[in-house]
């Protein structure tokens, strides 16, 4: 049902469901860098979206991306990647958090984190591209955020690749 501000979810099994379509962005994206730390247990400076996008009322235009499968609006407060999921919100750690795939995640070698702004769909797009759980190469999997800045939807979805059973 929904929560205290409306929001629900669906998933793409169901009826009415968002239909799913993989956005490739690794040409047209930026790769990101890793301000701090790496491609296991790193994350990143405030990057802007080149939108707004409401998330529970308050409006943003930056998103911190981590190699551990989660996004936020707002600046990490601990300088730590949180690999280990907790529950959410939480008092002064991380919140107004995307945790599309949180958990011990490592890019290694084989992995790339790309983002796009989509100008004419006024949309933001975060993609992993063949992840690893802790320690990588294993489970490589691909997944990605899409924030649509016109309606206010978050969509998640989740490529190809092996997942473990206790993604977020």
């Amino acid at each position: 049902g929904p929560d205290i501000f409306g929001h629900t979810w669906r998933d793409s099994d169901e009826p009415d469901g968002p239909l799913y379509g993989w956005l490739n962005i690794t040409d047209i994206g930026t790769e990101v860098t890793w301000d701090h730390g790496d491609a296991d247990d790193g994350y990143t400076n405030p990057i802007p979206m080149g939108m707004t996008f409401n998330y529970y009322g308050a409006n943003y235009d930056s998103i911190v991306i981590s190699t551990n499968g989660w996004a936020s609006f707002i600046p990490n407060p601990e300088n730590f990647a949180w690999s280990v999921n907790f529950p959410l919100p939480l008092i002064d750690e991380i919140n107004a958090v995307l945790a599309v795939d949180w958990d011990n995640l490592d890019g290694g070698a084989s992995g790339h984190c790309y983002y796009y702004h989509d100008i004419a769909a006024n949309s933001f797009v975060v993609s992993w591209v063949n992840w690893s759980h802790a320690p990588a190469p294993s489970n490589q999997h691909s997944f990605q955020i899409i924030l649509n800045g016109t309606d206010g939807t978050i969509l998640y979805q989740y490529g190809s690749g092996s997942y473990q059973d206790d993604i977020t």
